[in-house]
Parts: structure tokens; C-alpha cells; sequence
């Protein structure tokens, strides 16, 4: 779906291939990536989407490392930065992973874990280099 604000109205669009939610979802150059999730089966996954709206096609792309739902992602220097959340398999602790996804090469990129695992998190770019992921406690996490 898609909105009009001007004329406040919704228009229907092409659907994802493989129905998900809990993913992480970000822009980058004026297209639309969906990552991870849980699939109608309700199993976490690490598939990689990504829908171009003006040609209204939707392309699978390398699958992320660590399969995942309930985590947030945010764009940085034009990458796409996958932190926290859960899979499931492993019970219901939080992760202490992250991912780095490059669109630009359809490549991601091998990280450290993070201190502390973090799930259902809120994040935000406050500047180029720092991300911040708060979940219940309020701890928070810095790159």
C-alpha cells in the first residue's frame, strides 16, 4: 500500500513475495528494503528484499548472516545497520548480534557482538557514527 497525503487516499501495490512481519525495513536511494521477519509460518528469517516503487518490482537480495525478527535497522553513510532482536530457535533471549548490509555491492559485512543482547528496541541516527537502541531497562548501545 501506498499513501496519497494530498488527496488522502491509499493505493494498492504490488505484494511482497514472501509475506513477513516483525522485519527491519529501511530507504536507501529511493528504494524499499525489507529484512528478516517472521514468515506466515511464523518462523524467523533472513531474507532480503528490496522493492523499487517506481517499477513497482521486488528483488531478493543475499540473505543477512543471522536470522532475525523484532530488531530495528537504520541507515548510516549508506549502509544498512541490523541490530538486537530475536531468533527464536535459540529460545526467547535477545541477541547480541548485528549486521551491516551494503546495497550498493549486495554484500554484508562481519561485525563484533554487541555487549549486551538487545530485542524489541527503538533506534535512531542521532549523527553519522552513533546509533542508540533503547529496550525496556534502558540500557543503550553505541557504535
Amino acid at each position: 500500500m501506498s499513501t496519497k497525503p494530498v488527496s488522502d487516499t491509499w493505493e494498492k501495490k504490488k505484494p511482497m513475495p514472501t509475506p513477513r512481519v516483525s522485519f527491519g525495513f529501511c530507504v536507501i536511494n529511493g528504494k524499499v528494503y525489507v529484512i528478516g521477519g517472521m514468515n506466515q509460518n511464523f518462523s524467523a528469517t533472513n531474507g532480503v528484499w528490496e522493492y523499487d516503487p517506481n517499477q513497482e518490482t521486488w528483488t531478493q537480495k543475499t540473505n543477512m548472516p543471522t536470522i532475525r525478527d523484532a530488531f530495528t535497522a537504520n541507515v548510516i553513510n549508506g549502509k544498512i545497520y541490523c541490530i538486537g532482536g530475536f531468533n527464536w530457535a535459540f529460545g526467547i533471549l535477545p541477541l547480541s548480534t548485528y549486521d551491516i548490509y551494503d546495497p550498493t555491492n549486495d554484500k554484508w559485512e562481519n561485525t563484533k557482538n554487541m555487549p549486551f543482547p538487545i530485542g524489541y528496541q527503538s533506534s535512531a541516527k542521532l549523527t553519522v557514527k552513533t546509533l542508540v537502541g533503547v529496550e525496556q531497562n534502558e540500557r543503550a548501545i553505541r557504535n
